[in-house]
């Protein structure tokens, strides 16, 4: 698995000279994931996931690497590994769970780090260290495993000419070291790739100098070739640069035109010679800076690439995806998304699952509706591989304390578990820069758990037609449903419950798909409305499930819920699309105004105002 988008220049060298208590949250539930975890004051750097487990490295404040594994299906926590004075960059999983770290090593400066960590318990079996000259700082940045379990890991060590772009072979079972191949004033090798035929393909830069791409024989380490594409580069300060290879061996790489200001470049190199098949620039709509940061090539042998572009501002980017075709390099589709803070909103990472489709993560800007601050929102979003179409889009912000700045909360990594659920991992505050890591549902991204304006339930004395239910919350961070979606109402109807989770008693209204319209153009980018004046499809008349924003209003004996208890306590409301697809939901409790029974001849009534999101669907 290639490494991860490392902000090293500032928050990652912050958090290893940084001297804070390590503190370990338990695993929490927000916005629309299947499961959560934090580990402290640090970040995620490199997530991969192999039988049913999840292993992510990183960082964490005091200068400890991190590596933490979990079970995929819940998010338990199977065993966690702090050691002092390391950095783990990158990390890939052998058949037998063991588990491929790469990284720094603090003594005196840093040295190439690659380490191997038992499957069971996480111990470390192995440590391989290099290091170049005296007092200089060096690493591994990038690791692979083949399928004889041998890994392969890239970096630099520094030499008495510059930085060596750096690559290792080394046992899978001792760490003993099979071939090495540098190359000196090269930069540093921050991909590896290994192909069909086990060679293995490396690439990188240093500083703003181009981007170098070698194969190499996988047995002997060898060169088979080098090239230094014209006019193509990467970002060495935050590794922002993509590599993979095609069903034919072939080499695809993603980077920009320019060492600043350039155009997304997209390279298709011979896997045989090296030779440049074809290339691709996309640049945005305002011609500014755009940039390619990784790459993936579908079954068909397409190619998607994700980074940024400049597509609605000059003083902004905007998250990118683009498919191009593999025989050509013709542009498919692209698909951008501004985030709602108008800032800087990158994909990192993009993965396609078995049906083709694409999965795409990295951060989108937006105004904290916690704290109120503008900062990034670790943000996943699932397309359609034939059309780009946004199938579903999420976004995690993190719990800074009220007043606080809105940190650039980040996802650096993504991996798929066996059914094509996204894990993304990188940095999430919890009260600070924090360690984490989030599973997606691949069908809907999972439920929006959302922050409730208001919400008044009626209940005539003895009198059912009196009943009513109204609801109304405003988030930012409820996105829209494209047409012909799984969870598109117009096709496949919904359902609006409201339940009591103290009691059980719940109330489900039928939202059928004649009562929906699409709304906006095209269809379906400003949401949903359902209304039925008439209440001909049941006692609900007016629904609309929007970007923002959600409403509803029931009315009559229809509704089959009654505030007959002493109180409520709190109440539940989810609005569900499609065949048990997304859900949206709210919960009001602490915040009620109003909470007694019906009956004596006065009706009941629950009122409340202003809840936070919940910890999970109610």
């Amino acid at each position: 698995m290639h490494s991860t988008d490392r902000p090293l220049s500032e928050q990652a060298w912050r958090v290893l000279s940084a001297v804070v208590a390590l503190a370990v949250l338990a695993p929490r539930l927000s916005e629309a994931q299947l499961w959560r975890h934090s580990f402290g004051d640090g970040f995620a750097t490199d997530v991969a996931v192999r039988a049913g487990e999840v292993v992510v490295t990183g960082a964490v404040a005091g200068g400890m690497g991190q590596a933490v594994k979990l079970e995929a299906a819940t998010g338990a926590t199977v065993w966690q590994r702090d050691v002092g004075g390391d950095y783990y960059s990158g990390v890939a999983i052998d058949s037998a769970g063991g588990a491929f770290v790469s990284g720094v090593v603090a003594h005196s400066s840093l040295d190439f780090l690659v380490a191997k960590l038992a499957a069971g318990d996480g111990t470390v079996v192995w440590r391989y260290e290099l290091a170049g000259n005296a007092n200089s700082n060096e690493g591994a940045w990038d690791v692979a495993v083949n399928s004889a379990g041998d890994v392969v890991a890239g970096g630099h060590i520094q030499t008495n000419t510059g930085a060596a772009f750096t690559v290792v072979k080394l046992s899978g079972i001792d760490g003993s070291e099979l071939w090495r191949y540098t190359a000196p004033a090269s930069g540093a090798a921050v991909r590896v790739a290994i192909d069909a035929a086990g060679d293995v393909i490396a690439a990188g830069n240093y500083s703003t100098s181009p981007v170098t791409v070698v194969k190499l024989a996988g047995a002997t380490g060898a060169e088979l070739w080098r090239v230094t594409p014209a006019l193509f580069f990467g970002d060495f300060n935050v590794f922002k640069l993509g590599l993979a290879v095609d069903g034919a061996d072939d080499v695809i790489a993603v980077g920009r035109s320019a060492a600043s200001d350039g155009d997304l470049v997209a390279i298709k190199l011979s896997g045989a010679f090296g030779a440049e098949v074809w290339r691709t620039a996309i640049d945005g709509a305002q011609h500014g800076d755009d940039f390619g940061e990784d790459v993936a090539v579908d079954a068909a042998g397409d190619v998607v690439a994700a980074g940024s572009t400049d597509e609605t501002s000059p003083t902004q980017t905007d998250f990118l995806v683009v498919k191009l075709a593999g025989a050509t390099g013709a542009e498919v589709w692209r698909q951008s998304v501004a985030g709602r803070g108008r800032f800087y909103d990158y994909a990192h990472r993009v993965m396609i699952d078995a049906a083709g489709d694409v999965l795409a993560a990295g951060t989108l800007t937006e105004d904290s509706p916690i704290t109120g601050k503008r900062g990034g929102d670790l943000a996943v979003v699932k397309l359609a591989g034939s059309t780009g179409a946004i199938l579903w889009l999420q976004q995690v912000y993190g719990h800074a304390p009220v007043g606080s700045a809105h940190l650039a909360e980040d996802a650096a990594a993504l991996a798929l578990d066996a059914v094509g659920n996204p894990i993304a991992a990188g940095l999430l505050a919890e009260g600070s820069a924090s360690f984490g890591v989030a599973k997606f549902d691949g069908a809907t991204g999972g439920d929006f758990l959302l922050s409730g304006k208001r919400l008044r339930v009626r209940d005539g004395d003895g009198v059912p037609a009196r009943r009513s239910i109204d609801v109304k919350s405003s988030d930012p961070r409820l996105a829209g449903t494209p047409v012909g979606a799984v969870a598109d109402p117009t096709v496949n109807g919904g359902v609006l419950e409201l339940v009591n989770p103290g009691t059980g008693e719940t109330a489900s209204l039928a939202l059928p798909a004649a009562g929906w319209s699409a709304l906006g153009t095209p269809p379906g980018s400003l949401g949903y409305r359902y209304e039925d004046a008439q209440q001909a499809f049941g006692p609900c008349t007016k629904v609309s499930v929007e970007p923002k924003r959600m409403t509803a209003r029931c009315t009559g004996a229809g509704i089959s819920f009654s505030l007959d208890e002493p109180t409520q306590g709190s109440l539940g409301l989810r609005i569900t699309t499609g065949p048990g697809a997304l859900r949206r939901c709210v919960l009001f409790g602490g915040t009620v105004r109003r909470d007694h029974p019906s009956g004596g001849g006065i009706g009941g009534l629950f009122l409340a105002k202003g809840a936070p999101p919940p910890v999970t669907c109610p």
